[in-house]
């Protein structure tokens, strides 16, 4: 079973964290759970350089951000292409470079992120 780490950004607090990724049998991505990045930051250096082919949905257990509580869901941006938490209200400011949209949509699929933990 593959696993990978994508890194997002908590929309309230703009504190990093870490997404684990577990690969499905159909070849989507289901995220899992989500983790607070300790003092050292990202692992392998941070660097987002594999291509995840497929779609992003979430688990049913997914704990959701671990700065705001409230950020539920995952979001990426149709900008600068970072992923952010999302609380549902319908409006969403990018915490990585500030692009403001209000047509949130579903079906992340292909995206960057590192490899598994």
């Amino acid at each position: 079973m593959n696993t990978g780490v994508i890194y997002a950004r908590c929309t309230a607090t703009k504190k990093d964290f870490g997404i684990a990724l577990q690969q499905e049998q159909g070849g989507d991505w289901c995220v899992m759970r989500a983790y607070p990045l300790g003092p050292s930051g990202k692992k392998n250096g941070g660097d987002e350089d594999v291509d995840y082919r497929g779609g992003l949905k979430l688990s049913s257990d997914y704990n959701g951000c671990p700065h705001c509580q409230s950020g539920r869901e995952v979001i990426r941006c149709g900008s600068c292409g970072k992923f952010g938490c999302y609380d549902g209200s319908g409006r969403w400011t990018c915490p990585h470079c500030g692009h403001v949209s209000s047509q949130i949509g579903s079906g992340i699929k292909d995206f960057k992120g590192s490899g598994g933990q």
